[in-house]
């Protein structure tokens, strides 16, 4: 990693640590808002370093932590709208990753760190689906055939390349638990998606809950 990466790398990592003062606080909606303004930062530091692993790792590993305590916040309240928030910057970080990741398989952490954020989508809408919410559970019934076609297509690509990679062990693992006997079929893709649909879905993705988010304000 050149020296301004892991100056931006050392900056991002203090700000996820101060922002998660607020979430030992319990201070959520400021947890959020904060959450919210450093996914923004991320993607900008995507487009500041294009094609540029290590900008991507920055992005999301730093995303991931937060979105994934945004889902637990909403596990623990059952306000559905922080998960929503999860799910938004998750898609965001991932329509802008998707192409520079998906783009070359047969490099290994490129295909890996994409499959592990793929997962960490796919966790945030279970989250969703088990909220006992209507309104959450119909954007999971929408998004979630769709996620599992995106990442049944990466886990696909990646194996052409890496027999034992371990994100699709743990993909496999996910899908035997989540889907049962049904999980090996669902690993085939049913659909060839090209990278540009799978930056077209994580946009939609991204579309569709800022709608929700909006309507919630």
């Amino acid at each position: 990693m050149d020296n301004s990466l892991h100056e931006e790398s050392v900056k991002y990592m203090q700000k996820s640590k101060l922002i998660s003062l607020y979430l030992a606080k319990k201070e959520y909606s400021r947890f959020l808002t904060e959450s919210k303004l450093l996914n923004n930062e991320l993607i900008q530091l995507i487009k500041e370093y294009p094609n540029t692993f290590n900008a991507y790792l920055i992005a999301c590993t730093v995303s991931m932590t937060n979105n994934e305590e945004m889902a637990k916040i909403s596990e623990e309240t059952g306000d559905w709208r922080y998960a929503i928030e999860a799910l938004g910057c998750c898609s965001e970080i991932l329509e802008n990753t998707v192409g520079p990741l998906g783009s070359n398989p047969e490099k290994e952490k490129s295909i890996q760190l994409l499959i592990l954020k793929v997962r960490d989508m796919i966790g945030i809408c279970c989250t969703l689906s088990n909220l006992n919410n209507e309104h959450s559970f119909s954007l999971t019934q929408e998004i979630m055939p769709a996620l599992v076609q995106v990442c049944s297509n990466l886990y696909s690509k990646a194996l052409e390349h890496h027999q034992f990679l371990e994100a699709c062990e743990l993909i496999r693992e996910l899908y035997k638990r989540l889907f049962k006997e049904q999980y090996a079929s669902l690993l085939i893709p049913q659909i060839r998606l090209s990278i540009e649909q799978m930056e077209s879905f994580f946009k939609k993705v991204s579309n569709i809950t800022r709608e929700k988010i909006s309507l919630l304000s």
